[in-house]
C-alpha cells in the first residue's frame, strides 16, 4: 500500500485540487494532516477497505493497484482508477476486464486527466450501475 510520506509533494498538491474541483465528497486514506485541504475531503489514517467498497454510496474507488484491492473491487464492482507506480503491475490492470477501470502511470498523470476519469465515473451512473450488477 502507497503511503502518504512516499508521495511527492506535486503529487499531493495534484490530488488535493482534483478532489476540491469535485462537487462530491471524497474521504481519502492518508497518515498525515494537510492544511489546506478542501472542504469536501475527508482525511482518515485507516479504513476498512471493503466496508467503503460495499456502501451503497461509494461511486468509485482509487487504488495503487495492489493484488488485495483489485480483487476486493472486482468482488464489490466498485469502478476503479488504478495507478499504478511500476510496470510489474501492469498485468494486474490489464487483467480487470469484469469492471470499469482507467489504468494511470503515476508519472503521468495530469491534473485534467484525473478529473475527467473521476468525473467520467461519477456522472454516469449507469457505468456504476452496471459494475455492481456482475
Amino acid at each position: 500500500m502507497l503511503k502518504s510520506n512516499y508521495m511527492s509533494k506535486e503529487t499531493i498538491d495534484m490530488f488535493l485540487k482534483v478532489f476540491g474541483s469535485l462537487k462530491q465528497k471524497v474521504i481519502w486514506k492518508f497518515e498525515a494532516d494537510l492544511p489546506n485541504k478542501p472542504a469536501n475531503l475527508k482525511l482518515v489514517k485507516w479504513l476498512p477497505q471493503m466496508d467503503v467498497l460495499g456502501h451503497k454510496n461509494t461511486k468509485m474507488f482509487i487504488t495503487h493497484a495492489g493484488q488485495s484491492s483489485v480483487q476486493e473491487t472486482l468482488c464489490y464492482g466498485v469502478p476503479t482508477v488504478k495507478t499504478a507506480r511500476r510496470n510489474h503491475k501492469r498485468f494486474l490492470i490489464l487483467f480487470v476486464g469484469k469492471n470499469p477501470t482507467w489504468p494511470l502511470q503515476v508519472a503521468c498523470m495530469r491534473i485534467k486527466v484525473l478529473t475527467t476519469c473521476i468525473t467520467s465515473i461519477c456522472t454516469h451512473i449507469r457505468m456504476v450501475f452496471r459494475a455492481r450488477s456482475r
